[in-house]
């Protein structure tokens, strides 16, 4: 071969590596539901460089058949997240908290990804008192079973309230483990008002957790799976309401008085109580319910 043949062959090979660097390579495919394997159109997708900040995500539209297309990426992992009507935002071929890296570059196959989306799935029930009265306004908190790396907790997922009719509906949660708590003011105590009426009105609902139970330890789990609708009903009974006692001059200070209810080790349950004064420099949190 001739050196004029050689250099020319050089010149071809490395003009073709600077043009593949400059397109950039693909990630594409199509989305569909997971079950059906029937295209989902009009998903939402992200798509985000592995162990970088939002900064690099890109997002766009899946079209009317469910198929997507990133290019110009340079070569790496990346993190891809969809979401659509009806399915919860997830990541792709996520388990527990880990997402699987699509890869991209030289002899990888990224322009076939397949996306299963699973549906989203439901809680919703009555919540009643011990009469089987609806409990309108009642505190409905669905916590999450999870594994983060590698030891299980609980998290929260979502709230919600009841309506007129006691009845409350939280949807868009993905397959898992839960557990339904519910906290709530009975409308003839007293104890919000300061404790002042007669004493056997000095009632609080328990936070009380789908099942029955009102400690954590014994809550009924609810096992979802993708798609699944589960009916949590929970009837509230009363009991002695609790009070929290310090001095007055906190406030007189300018400090912030509240108090948190803690669920599985999760701070950020407001309480029902409010904030009262006896005169005698001593104020309290009254209303409360037994708990942490």
């Amino acid at each position: 071969m001739s050196v004029l043949l050689r250099l020319a062959l050089m010149c071809f090979c490395v003009g073709a590596s600077v043009a593949q660097s400059a397109n950039g390579y693909v990630v594409a495919g199509v989305v569909v539901d997971e079950l059906s394997q029937r295209p989902v159109g009009g998903a939402r997708l992200m798509l985000m460089a592995s162990r970088s900040g939002p900064e690099s995500r890109k997002v766009m539209i899946a079209g009317g058949d469910g198929r997507f297309r990133f290019s110009g990426l340079s070569a790496g992992k990346y993190d891809l997240m969809a979401s659509a009507d009806g399915y919860p935002e997830q990541g792709w071929n996520a388990r527990e908290q880990y997402v699987t890296a699509v890869v991209a570059g030289a002899a990888k196959d990224s322009e076939h990804v397949v996306f299963g989306l699973k549906r989203e799935a439901g809680i919703s029930g009555t919540v009643r008192d011990e009469a089987g009265e609806p409990v309108r306004e009642a505190q409905v908190g669905v916590f999450r079973k999870a594994w983060v790396n590698g030891a299980e907790r609980v998290e929260m997922g979502a709230f919600g309230q009841t309506d007129d009719r006691g009845r409350y509906e939280i949807r868009k949660l993905p397959p898992g483990q839960y557990f339904v708590a519910v906290s709530a003011s009975a409308w003839y105590a007293n104890a919000m008002s300061g404790g002042d009426g007669p004493q056997e009105l000095d009632v609080v609902y328990p936070v009380t957790f789908y099942g029955g139970a009102t400690e954590e330890r014994a809550a009924t789990p609810i096992q979802l799976q993708a798609g699944a609708r589960m009916e949590a009903d929970v009837t509230l009974f009363p009991t002695r309401a609790l009070r929290v006692s310090f001095p007055s001059s906190w406030m007189e200070q300018g400090r912030l008085i509240h108090l948190q209810r803690r669920i599985f080790n999760i701070w950020g349950v407001p309480t029902m109580g409010g904030v009262n004064g006896r005169g005698d420099g001593v104020s309290f949190v009254n209303g409360l319910d037994p708990g942490e």
